[in-house]
C-alpha cells in the first residue's frame, strides 16, 4: 500500500510541475506573438511527465529494494 501512495504522491507532483512549466510557456510565447501547437506540445510534455515520474519513483524504492 505505500508504494500506491508513493507513486500517487510523484504522479501529482510531476502533474503539478508539468502544468506550472506548460504555462509558463504558452505565456512567453504568447507575448512573442509564437502560436504552439497544442497537440504536439501535451504530447511532448505528456512523455517528458511520465518519464520523468518513472525515474523519481525508481529512485525513491530504491532503496527498498
Amino acid at each position: 500500500m505505500k508504494h500506491f501512495f508513493k507513486g500517487a504522491i510523484v504522479v501529482a507532483g510531476v502533474t503539478i510541475a508539468m502544468m506550472v512549466i506548460h504555462i509558463i510557456i504558452n505565456m512567453v510565447c504568447s507575448k512573442n506573438g509564437i502560436d504552439l501547437n497544442s497537440t504536439a506540445l501535451s504530447m511532448v510534455s505528456t512523455f517528458i511527465g511520465v518519464f520523468s515520474a518513472i525515474s523519481i519513483y525508481d529512485r525513491w524504492i530504491k532503496n527498498e529494494k
